[in-house]
């Protein structure tokens, strides 16, 4: 497994031990759309992101990656473009920074598919999320609210 390493360093014990459990979700970012520089959350244990765009017009809105600086500032170690066929995946961890620029008025929405692979905390708190997920769909539908993004 390419990521074993680094999950098994973060996890403090053998991959073998970890329970993981995946989330997909598909996304649509609009106008002013930004994420600003950060390592994801310690709950996830794998980030992917596949691009879905319909042309190559949108290169500029790739994911930016970024390395700490010794001051605490940061920068840009790596630009993913945006455009068809391409994507990315990293084992997240306390420094896997990244980023994206804000989006303009005249971009496109950036379509996306993410799937990213959770740490599995056992069938109370598993159960609890999935219980609380199904009760803001329904008080959505109920009450007519929607979202930019939809979660599977």
């Amino acid at each position: 497994m390419k990521f074993k390493s680094a999950i098994e360093t973060v996890a403090g014990r053998s991959i073998a031990k970890i329970r993981f459990r995946t989330h997909y979700t598909l996304f649509r970012d609009i106008s002013g759309y930004k994420i600003s520089i950060h390592p994801d959350s310690p709950r996830k244990v794998i980030t992917t992101q596949y691009y879905l765009p319909e042309d190559a017009s949108q290169t500029h809105l790739g994911t930016l990656f970024h390395e700490k600086n010794p001051d605490g500032s940061y920068h840009e170690s790596f630009a993913m473009q945006f455009a068809p066929n391409s994507g990315y995946g990293f084992a997240v961890t306390p420094s896997s920074y990244h980023s994206v620029k804000p989006m303009s008025h005249e971009d496109k929405p950036r379509n996306s598919l993410m799937v990213i692979i959770n740490y599995d905390r056992g069938p109370l708190i598993e159960g609890f999320k999935t219980v609380k997920t199904q009760l803001r769909t329904w008080y959505d539908q109920v009450f007519g609210l929607t979202s930019n993004h939809l979660e599977y």
